[in-house]
């Protein structure tokens, strides 16, 4: 049975606990985890397993930035076999999808109160365990909304209690002729959580998209903004792009569904050599309200597979906080 405060008394078209079985075409399991370990350094940990149903492979993902020194980063994506789904009427945990190397699991009998996190690469490791601290955020409201050209659920719990470990190496991908230090890190879990993300859907996804999960501490805000850009390739008009633009945000007060313009800076770009797709690395966000907020990689080059997976700072004004934060974007095409 679900955890009573995890789900809102709104009417979702999916029950939470039984989602996390969803063996939809594209079906994402993220976590995004802003740790501070006891020695106080502070890290970004991204654990993304994306699986491909209808696929013979799916994707695995993940990485550590040290934000106490950005010139240090670490990643991983490979590609695994798809492995076989559960049955259709699965509605209980626990559940667990576990490779070499990685897992991502949740012991707990709902299935979303407690879940678990691992991987391990040469440069570092991490293992890490989360816990509910909120209800859950549902994109726009009842957490359907259109994506691509179809349909696309996705939940958050924005603010998981964190607890874990880390073990990364001293010179990161900068290399360096002095000898390599390892470091066996504690996660601190009264200054770190975990952004838990859940996601699925059956469709062709939009070729490209950005996405942003912000945290507001200060003011115990979290904010999850879509900018979709879809073209219907039905339409015999080269115009017909439709831009979705919109954030859902959990307060204390209650959640909000709010338009939002969402303003790429292109005096920021930055070009991939690996893949040649340019991405921003500063984004600015405009309210009906007039509160803009401004959001920036620390660094700009956190790209991850197929998209940038970056750790940002958040500064500006939203909903009479000016205290700034932090947060993760995806930006994918």
């Amino acid at each position: 049975m679900l955890t009573k405060c995890l789900q809102p008394n709104v009417p979702t078209l999916y029950d939470l606990t039984a989602s996390q079985f969803q063996s939809a075409p594209i079906s994402s399991y993220y976590a995004g985890s802003f740790l501070t370990t006891t020695n106080g350094n502070q890290y970004f940990v991204v654990s993304h397993l994306l699986l491909l149903t209808q696929q013979p492979q799916s994707n695995i993902r993940h990485s550590i930035l040290d934000i106490t020194n950005p010139s240090t980063y670490w990643k991983t994506s490979t590609f695994v076999p798809t492995p076989p789904q559960p049955p259709a009427n699965t509605t209980s945990g626990p559940w667990s999808h576990a490779f070499p190397n990685y897992t991502f699991s949740s012991p707990s009998s709902d299935s979303a109160s407690r879940m678990h996190t691992r991987a391990t690469s040469e440069k570092y490791s991490f293992d890490l365990s989360l816990a509910a601290t909120s209800s859950a955020l549902h994109n726009l409201g009842a957490g359907t909304f259109a994506f691509g050209s179809g349909n696309n659920s996705q939940w958050s719990l924005p603010a998981c209690r964190t607890y874990g470990t880390l073990t990364v190496r001293s010179d990161g991908d900068g290399g360096g002729e002095e000898e390599e230090e390892v470091q066996q890190l504690t996660v601190d879990p009264a200054r770190s959580l975990t952004w838990y993300d859940r996601q699925w859907g059956y469709v062709n996804a939009p070729p490209a998209f950005t996405w942003m999960g912000l945290r507001f501490p200060d003011a115990d805000i979290s904010m999850s903004v879509w900018a979709i850009d879809y073209h219907d390739s039905s339409s015999s008009s080269s115009n017909d792009t439709r831009q979705w633009r919109f954030a859902t945000v959990q307060t204390p007060q209650g959640n909000l569904i709010l338009d939002v313009a969402v303003r790429p800076d292109e005096g920021s770009v930055w070009t991939s050599p690996a893949t040649g797709k340019a991405y921003a690395a500063r984004w600015r966000l405009e309210f009906q309200n007039g509160d803009v907020v401004n959001v920036t990689a620390v660094r700009p080059d956190q790209e991850l597979g197929t998209g940038i997976s970056a750790f940002v700072r958040v500064e500006g004004r939203f909903m009479g906080t000016d205290q700034g934060g932090f947060g993760v974007v995806d930006v994918l095409g």
